[in-house]
């Protein structure tokens, strides 16, 4: 019977970085010679992880072993490997696929730290009880995978003798590089390492030297030097070795006591016991193309680029619809995944486009902003407060890309937050934001919504002056409330009008929500605000609208609701483009 190992690397648009992972692969054949040995890669570079077990069904191989080539266990070998393996077992029955675990914390991870840290130079001349570690991680959306990487710094902290050794992450989650430097030099290291915790080079490794080269031109007292990345090395091709050799066995165990999907964690409620997907830009890549075994089945062929993100078919959609069940951990028949995962088994289409397409409203909600984060990537580098209102804006659009004209100022979303505890009004430029405003948690925290399009006595004023009658309505309100929260999202008129009672002093608004769309007046009312010194959140160009400026709004109301003890510390950065 024909065998293979199939080993799943992330990607990157980096080609260095996808050669390096093909290196790998390339040094780990000789450890299977009886066995076909490929890569594959889950995202951003070629071939795709569904393609390439196709490749092997149509080479006639019977047995393949997936091995995941990543660190810590979070979203991408939790859902999204696994539902790419779940296709395949429902295209190809005869052919026996199991699923290893990820390589995760080890003492040998710790040797090659060890290597790499003695490699980067550090001073002779500073004592190792000066010196501090900072080991970098990609960051998840997952707390479980982000609590692998300090797990991984304690570790390396025992027995070493250096004074600190931290953790920080150059995406998803704090906190950021910069912050994890700042932090060693304000505990009183002379010398800070910073350690790349990334199996291959990409963007993002380039990403934590510029910002540790940054960081050491801040503080010239300091000295701040970078490891070289983990790499190809020999301790985790036997790392990965071992857990083929673990799946084969069936002796694959995996520690759920903190997986999301199991245990309902403070924060992330919303994902407890949910269905576990994966679309068309990692598991589902390349799923609906022409077959490698030689026949088509009737699929569209989407032309694909590095940002497109693919609708996938229904059926293929729904392979994950039927939740995460966890029987199969610890000991177990190695041809069952040992992570969270549906029972494989595809759901058919059902007849209606309602059955086939429709979902119940809290899924739609919770799909949609999973798909979104894994579609934005790094682009939206934020705390946790400021990705919720930052989030629902991008959702409330409809269009991930907004991110690249979102701005929000520093002090937005703390000065939106003091001003809904105080109770200061809420106040909408037209009925529709108003409408869409969250009456439930503003009742809660005493806080009016105000709209004044509709009163008479606008529309009368605005018949008399011919001014427009959102401008009437919001300089009514605003001289009403002058230390409201403003959330313009429809007329740019009712914004261009607010600013000039900014500019008079005759309005000092605690916040300003605004993103009127429209191919007038929309664009400059949103540079102008952008250029004074209130605190705003907007969108420049012409795209916005009433959900957008809603959804903001709403956002901060559910932040509030939830307590404001975390309040004071929020801030908010600017998004900027990332990449893997």
């Amino acid at each position: 019977m024909k065998r293979a190992v199939l080993i799943v690397g992330h990607g990157s648009r980096d080609d260095a970085g996808a050669d390096e992972f093909r290196a790998f692969v390339a040094t780990l054949a000789p450890r299977w010679p009886d066995r076909v040995v490929r890569g594959c890669f889950l995202e951003l570079a070629d071939p795709p992880v569904i393609p390439a077990l196709e490749e092997l069904a149509a080479d006639r191989v019977r047995d393949v072993t997936v091995a995941p080539c990543f660190l810590f266990t979070a979203g991408h070998t939790k859902n999204d490997v696994p539902t790419a393996i779940s296709v395949a077992r429902a295209r190809h029955p005869e052919m026996a696929i199991c699923y290893a675990a990820s390589i995760g914390v080890e003492p040998r991870l710790l040797d090659v730290l060890d290597e790499r840290l003695a490699a980067a130079g550090p001073a002779p001349d500073v004592p190792a009880h000066a010196t501090a570690v900072l080991l970098v991680g990609r960051g998840s959306t997952d707390p479980d995978a982000n609590a692998d990487l300090f797990r991984l710094a304690r570790l390396f902290w025992e027995g070493r003798g250096f004074g600190w050794v931290e953790a920080a992450f150059v995406s998803l989650a704090p906190p950021d590089v910069p912050a994890g430097i700042r932090r060693c030099l304000g505990l009183g290291a002379r010398q800070v390492v910073v350690a790349p915790v990334f199996l291959f080079t990409g963007v993002l490794v380039q990403r934590i030297s510029a910002q540790a080269a940054a960081a050491a031109s801040a503080h010239p007292a300091a000295r701040v030097v970078v490891a070289a990345h983990l790499g190809g090395h020999p301790l985790l091709a036997d790392l990965l070795v071992q857990r083929v050799e673990e799946a084969e066995e069936g002796r694959v165990a995996v520690n759920c006591d903190c997986c999301l999907y199991r245990v309902p964690l403070r924060g992330f409620e919303h994902r407890y016991a949910q269905a576990q997907d994966s679309d068309a830009a990692h598991g589902l890549r390349g799923a609906w193309r022409e077959h490698a075994h030689g026949h088509a089945h009737g699929h569209a062929q989407v032309p694909q680029d590095d940002g497109a993100r693919e609708p996938a078919p229904a059926h293929l959609d729904r392979v994950w619809r039927r939740g995460p069940t966890h029987e199969q951990h610890g000991t177990q028949d190695h041809r069952h995944e040992h992570c969270h995962h549906s029972d494989g088994e595809p759901v058919s289409a059902p007849g209606t486009l309602l059955q086939r397409y429709g979902l119940p409203p809290d899924e739609i909600e919770r799909l949609s902003l999973a798909r979104l984060e894994r579609r934005l990537g790094d682009r939206l580098r934020v705390p946790p407060a400021a990705r919720d209102v930052a989030l629902r804006m991008l959702y409330a659009a409809g269009d991930a890309d907004l991110v690249d004209a979102l701005r929000i100022s520093d002090d937005a979303a703390a000065a939106g937050l003091r001003a809904l505890a105080a109770g200061a009004p809420l106040v909408a430029d037209v009925k529709m934001v108003a409408v869409a405003l969250d009456r439930r948690r503003a009742q809660q925290l005493g806080v009016p919504v105000l709209c004044a399009i509709d009163d008479p006595r606008v529309q009368r004023e605005a018949q008399e002056t011919g001014r427009p009658r959102a401008a009437v309505a919001i300089r009514r309100l605003v001289r009403r409330a002058p230390r409201g929260i403003c959330v313009v999202g429809n007329a740019p008129t009712a914004q261009l009008q607010l600013l000039d009672l900014v500019d008079t002093g005759a309005a000092r608004p605690a916040l300003v929500i605004a993103t009127p769309l429209g191919f007038v007046a929309a664009t400059e009312a949103k540079d102008e605000l952008a250029a004074r010194a209130v605190p705003f959140i907007t969108v420049l160009g012409t795209r916005g609208g009433s959900a957008v400026a809603a959804a903001a709004a709403n956002a901060l109301l559910r932040i509030a609701t939830r307590g404001l003890a975390a309040a004071e510390e929020v801030h908010i950065s600017l998004p900027d483009a990332g990449d893997h």
